[in-house]
């Protein structure tokens, strides 16, 4: 499994959902590329985007963390 389908499934894992893999493909590798290609790095930007969303009681999506990321970064 390459870190775009690991970071996918984790980011399924943490918000408890089913769905295709395949549609967050595009957006994970966005947050990789975005946090230098580290996957402990953007599994942190995920876990602090479900801290964020759960505290706001919000809805996000892997989408949601490649727009604020840099927000998110400084939390």
């Amino acid at each position: 499994m390459n870190d775009i389908e690991k970071l996918t499934a984790y980011f399924i894992e943490i918000k408890g959902i089913r769905g295709r893999k395949a549609r967050y493909f595009r957006s994970a590798g966005q947050l990789l590329t975005l946090c230098d290609h580290s996957l402990e790095k953007a599994k942190e930007m995920l876990n602090k985007a479900k801290e964020w969303a759960d505290k706001e009681g919000l809805e996000w999506e892997l989408e949601t963390v490649t727009k604020k990321y840099l927000e998110l970064q400084n939390k």
